[in-house]
């Protein structure tokens, strides 16, 4: 269980460089919270399917459901 918990963090933080060099090299605009999620959740469900991982999945699908439920109810300010 925390190998899978590593790795999830592991995939977020490196999101996080990839969209901050987006935005310093290509001149990219800011990117929201959302997206970064979501392109995290997509890495993890590839490597799953590599992996076999169900747990994976299911933790991705968790994921995205309770950030855009909570995007849903409270929005951006």
């Amino acid at each position: 269980m925390s190998k899978l918990i590593l790795i999830g963090a592991s995939v977020i933080c490196w999101e996080i460089w990839l969209c901050r060099n987006d935005m310093v090299f290509n001149k990219s605009p800011s990117f929201s919270y959302m997206l970064v999620i979501f392109r995290a959740t997509h890495w993890l469900r590839f490597w799953a399917q590599l992996e076999d991982e169900e747990f994976l999945k299911i933790a991705c699908r968790k994921l995205e459901t309770t950030v855009m439920q909570l995007f849903a109810n409270y929005g951006w300010r």
